[in-house]
């Protein structure tokens, strides 16, 4: 996957690894964090996520 917009995305249970969301944009994601691993992601993106690992 590389590019565009995803709104409402759900990878709930599913494995990121390989996948690259870095020039991706997203309003709305759903992920399982523990399946995060080997995902690639813009700077940007890592902190939207680590922030919600802090809530």
């Amino acid at each position: 996957m590389s590019g565009g917009e995803m709104n409402q995305a759900n990878f709930a249970d599913t494995s990121m690894k390989g996948l690259d969301l870095s020039s991706s944009s997203f309003n709305n994601i759903i992920v399982s964090f523990d399946q995060l691993k080997g995902c690639v992601t813009s700077l940007e993106q890592a902190m939207g996520f680590a922030r919600a690992l802090g809530q």
